[in-house]
């Protein structure tokens, strides 16, 4: 692993001779997930020349997406085991249930509500929880394109869910499953296709751009977005023990390009998300939005009930309120108001 390297290291080669371009004062390894021609995938490998521009290549990151398996990566920055990450913000929610509260089932629609709570109050949130629990400065945060359910079966009503193996990235989603009778199968994303191949699971819940990009539309032909778990959040993580060695001026530097980044993908979220998905369509595949009285039938507390009273449990154990969390959510969106 590349350690920070504290001091200027480039040096004219020998008496008289013209001085050589400068090293990086600071040369630092970025692990992330192998999950090439998605969106996160387009921003995490743009980050080292973002971060070389804007520094005039005093800061140097290397991106590495085989160093760390990706429930593993906040661990790692924690630990000091990597400098920087990609962190996911589900592969952690039943360790911190804030990090799944755009999975509560019903609560946050769409990427433009995400922005509305993460600009009130979430961001602010979020950044305090990486510093005290993952001892990480967060660069960045972001989203996956809108979360899909691939199916090999179609999915038309409610009652389609029920006996359905599928796999799901978050306790929420996993809990919401199993009370609409389907049966929630974690597994890493990695296994996914040799999955459905073999039948061990017979739909998943993924993001528009991977699900393309990995072609499981050749297997699981159904494609829906149920509103299930819509939005899945991505930060990008600096260890705290590294960020305190980089001098002030380059901090700031560097938090200014990363929220420069951070704005182009939620600007861009929806061009990102019509492009894939337009690409699933010019293949053929048929992409659906759930019917909304069928969405309406998802969503009543018959079964939400589960997935709600465990997050608030959750919450509880680690020292939050979360039912004034949720209301508070639901207050930033307005739906405390009457607009009739």
């Amino acid at each position: 692993m590349n350690k920070v390297l504290t001091g200027v290291l480039g040096m004219a080669l020998g008496a008289g001779m013209p001085t050589t371009a400068k090293a990086a004062e600071f040369d630092l390894t970025l692990a992330t997930l192998p999950v090439p021609g998605t969106t996160f995938d387009f921003a995490i490998k743009g980050v080292p020349e973002r971060i070389e521009k804007a520094t005039n290549g005093r800061v140097k990151i290397t991106v590495n997406d085989s160093l760390v398996g990706g429930t593993q990566l906040a661990p790692a920055v924690r630990e000091g085991r990597v400098d920087l990450v990609a962190a996911i913000h589900p592969y952690l929610s039943s360790q911190e249930p804030r990090m799944g509260l755009s999975n509560l089932p019903g609560l946050i629609s769409n990427a433009m509500e995400y922005k509305f709570i993460f600009d009130a109050f979430y961001g602010a949130d979020l950044a305090k929880i990486w510093s005290e629990k993952w001892n990480s400065q967060v660069l960045a945060e972001g989203l996956w394109t809108n979360q899909l359910v691939w199916s090999k079966r179609p999915l038309h009503k409610v009652e389609d869910f029920k006996g359905l193996k599928i796999r799901v990235h978050n306790r929420e989603t996993a809990l919401l499953m199993n009370a609409v009778g389907a049966k929630p199968t974690p597994m890493a994303a990695a296994e996914v296709m040799a999955g459905l191949q073999r039948g061990v699971i017979d739909a998943l819940t993924t993001s528009t751009c991977y699900g393309y990009k990995q072609e499981f539309w050749r297997i699981a032909k159904n494609v829906y977005n149920w509103r299930i778990a819509p939005q899945t959040g991505w930060a990008v993580l600096a260890n705290n023990d590294v960020w305190a060695k980089i001098p002030a001026d380059l901090q700031v530097t560097i938090k200014k390009a990363m929220l420069e980044m951070q704005e182009e993908m939620f600007n861009d979220y929806y061009s990102h998300t019509r492009r894939c998905i337009t690409g699933l369509q010019e293949k053929g595949v048929k992409f659906e939005v759930a019917k909304e009285s069928e969405i309406a039938r998802l969503f009543v507390p018959k079964y939400t009930e589960a997935v709600y009273k465990g997050w608030y449990a959750r919450a509880k154990q680690v020292g939050f309120d979360g039912e004034a969390y949720v209301a508070k959510t639901r207050k930033v969106l307005g739906v405390d108001i009457n607009y009739d």
